[in-house]
C-alpha cells in the first residue's frame, strides 16, 4: 500500500519503494496523495526491515545455546608475570 511521508523527520531513513516522500505544504500533499491513490496496491514491495520473521529466528538461535549455567562459568588462566 503506498504511504505518504510527509515532512524530514524520517530523512536519511530506509524505507520500502513504496513510500511517496513529500514536504510539508499543502500542494505537495495534495500531490503525494494523488499519486499514492493512483498506484494503488502494489504487490512485490521489498521491506526494507525484513520479513516480519525474526522473532521466529531469534528464538531457535536463544533454543540452540549451551545451558545458562555453562555460560555464566567463569574460567580464569594465569599469566604468566615476571615480579623481578
Amino acid at each position: 500500500m503506498p504511504t505518504v511521508d510527509i515532512g524530514d523527520r524520517q530523512r536519511g531513513r530506509l524505507a520500502a519503494s513504496s513510500v511517496i516522500r513529500t514536504p510539508a505544504t499543502r500542494d505537495a500533499i495534495a500531490a503525494a496523495l494523488v499519486r499514492a491513490f493512483a498506484l494503488g496496491r502494489r504487490t512485490g514491495v521489498v521491506n526494507p526491515y525484513g520479513d516480519g520473521d525474526s522473532a521466529r529466528r531469534i528464538v531457535a538461535v536463544l533454543r540452540d545455546l549451551p545451558p545458562p549455567a555453562t555460560l555464566l562459568k567463569k574460567t580464569f588462566h594465569t599469566v604468566g608475570a615476571s615480579h623481578g
